[in-house]
């Protein structure tokens, strides 16, 4: 009996006071129905940025190389975003910026610095989510690369729900153990 009362208490202590996550992610937001590709890029795009979704957040990293300059157009076509050697700039008269939290509302004009590096990762909409019984779409971002039109695309793919049989395997497990030590 004493061996039980101890076991029992271990459990407790053990599912009261779980381990703080070690995860760094920039939001809550973990689980989505759907994954977010980025379609190879031709050159000379290629040579000049590096696009990356995250996928935990769908998050749209975007990395300039060196000697050149990338600007991002936003929702309404609308320079928003400025990368390049002096660094990534967003635009105080972009509403896109405004939106996403880069500049204040009603900044004024001009380019305001967000980072001395020319990269940012942003959360862009365009990237985000499929209606209802779609299962697959397009994304687009359209850009500027050292003065030229591009535009930085994928793909978004609705995924399987997984099985329920695992995570139910493992929970009567778990009470069959609790059982037995108590």
């Amino acid at each position: 009996m004493h061996r039980a009362a101890i076991a029992a208490a271990v459990v407790a202590g053990s599912l009261a006071l779980p381990a703080t996550a070690a995860a760094h992610l920039r939001t809550g937001r973990v689980a989505v129905d759907y994954e977010a590709t980025v379609a190879p890029l031709q050159p000379p795009v290629a040579q000049a940025l590096a696009v990356r979704v995250y996928r935990a957040d769908l998050a749209l990293g975007l990395r300039v190389s060196d000697h050149h300059r990338v600007v991002v157009l936003g929702y309404t076509g609308e320079p928003f975003l400025r990368l390049g050697a002096g660094g990534t700039y967003a635009s105080r008269s972009s509403l896109t910026a405004a939106g996403l939290g880069l500049v204040g509302p009603h900044s004024g004009t001009g380019w305001q610095l967000v980072s001395r590096a020319p990269r940012l990762i942003w959360h862009d909409a365009r990237v985000r989510g499929l209606p209802a019984g779609v299962e697959h779409g397009r994304w687009a971002v359209p850009v500027l690369v050292d003065g030229s039109r591009s535009e930085l695309t994928g793909r978004l793919t609705r995924v399987p729900r997984p099985p329920a049989w695992p995570w139910l395997a493992l929970g009567a497990l778990f009470a069959v153990a609790a059982a037995v030590l108590l």
